[in-house]
């Protein structure tokens, strides 16, 4: 009995690694992926080319901001969600559990993701124009509040 449980503990722990590692790194590609957005969002509404919109934004705070807050919070985000999908399905069949915490982990960081671009887009009054009208990408949808410097 005790061979079975210390091989279960080690079977999760390397799944807990594993969990924990991808947890980071997607954390890290979601951060990338908005800075990404946001990169584009200031391109596409100045109509200049991606290094001089990057040259006079806040290419700082992209960096700092990846570093700091994104990086930490999207991996939180699919940290909390999938435990959250597990622990709603607990006593159900491993399979169950394992894609109620991928739903619940991509539920919360996609939430995340989109809250993040609309608070924290970088968009301004310099960014108003004929392609952007009123700062606001075409692409944003016009129900969802765009938080817009001024």
């Amino acid at each position: 009995m005790a061979a079975e449980s210390s091989a279960r503990s080690g079977r999760g722990g390397l799944a807990g690694c594993a969990a924990a590692g991808a947890a980071l790194l997607g954390g890290f590609a979601l951060g990338a992926l908005q800075n990404r957005d946001i990169i584009g969002g200031w391109t596409y509404c100045s109509g200049l080319a991606a290094g001089a919109v990057v040259d006079s934004g806040d290419s700082f705070g992209l960096g700092f901001g990846l570093l700091f807050f994104r990086l930490p919070g999207y991996t939180l985000c699919l940290v909390i969600g999938g435990a959250a999908g597990m622990r709603l399905t607990r006593g159900r069949p491993r399979s169950v559990r394992v894609a109620a915490a991928l739903a619940g982990a991509f539920l919360l960081a996609g939430l995340a993701f989109w809250g993040d671009y609309a608070l924290n887009n970088g968009l301004g009054p310099m960014d108003v124009s004929r392609r952007c009208p009123q700062g606001r990408p075409p692409w944003w949808p016009s129900w969802v509040p765009l938080s817009i410097r001024t």
